[in-house]
């Protein structure tokens, strides 16, 4: 990880390519720890062809993250990239609450 950037957040997110069905983003300052769970959340989804994140060169904190959709979805994979933030965003809310409830 970044030590100037402790965030799990990446500090620049760049859209490299974007089709109907298809996105390939350049996210800055290794944002793995965040990509990993939301990877699974969207691989999980039925209209999913493909998704999956690499680091674009051995030793930067650069990563590529690409979706492509199935031929027959409906949703492009942008939304699917928001709806499945969201679903990792709730994830964590009710981890975080169970946390501290099982500690308080």
């Amino acid at each position: 990880m970044n030590t100037t950037n402790p965030s799990l957040l990446p500090t620049r997110i760049e859209i490299v390519d974007r089709e109907e069905k298809y996105i390939k983003l350049r996210l800055f300052d290794d944002p793995h720890t965040m990509l990993n769970p939301l990877n699974e959340i969207i691989a999980k989804r039925d209209d999913v062809e493909l998704v999956g994140y690499t680091r674009e060169k051995t030793f930067e904190d650069v990563v590529i993250f690409q979706l492509r959709m199935k031929e027959n979805a409906t949703t492009d994979p942008l939304t699917v990239i928001r709806e499945s933030l969201d679903i990792l965003k709730t994830q964590i809310e009710t981890f975080k609450e169970a946390f501290q409830n099982r500690n308080s």
